[in-house]
């Protein structure tokens, strides 16, 4: 019987998350005649990071935790950085019709993180961030206030 080449583990996760990713010695499990290294159990719980449920929610905790603690205030910031395109554009006399707003700020950044899943290796942070900006975009679309829960 023809024994099939081993799956390593960093195979595996660099298809999902790209980029080297550490390589344990950890102990072979043989799963019928194929071995994985290390067991299937570890590489399914680095590879759930990958399903929607759980990006959505890593974006949900980015944009009501730790960006706003970084950034400051969803909109202004978002406005801030519009302020400052806006300058630019002007600055380039590429400013026509009217200034960019906090809105398009977040719309033109989620089209930025969607832009970088196509060079590259793949990178779940452009799907997680891109979720994030998409949820900032509706929030300031729509003219909610924010709150302590983002």
């Amino acid at each position: 019987m023809k024994r099939r080449p081993r799956i390593k583990r960093k195979e595996l996760i660099e298809k999902f998350h790209g980029g080297a990713v550490e390589h344990s010695n950890a102990l072979s499990r043989t799963l019928g005649d194929l071995k994985l290294e290390p067991p299937l159990s570890q590489i399914e719980d680095e590879l759930s990071a990958v399903r929607a449920v759980n990006i959505a929610m890593k974006a949900a905790s980015l944009v009501g935790g730790d960006r706003n603690d970084q950034h400051g205030e969803m909109y202004q910031n978002h406005q801030n950085i519009a302020h400052v395109w806006n300058g630019i554009l002007e600055a380039a006399g590429k400013l026509g019709g009217r200034a960019l707003d906090a809105y398009d700020v977040a719309n033109l950044m989620e089209g930025l993180k969607i832009a970088r899943r196509y060079s590259g290796k793949f990178n779940i942070e452009d799907h997680v961030d891109a979720a994030g900006y998409a949820a900032v975009a509706g929030q300031i679309g729509a003219g909610l206030p924010e709150t302590d829960n983002g």
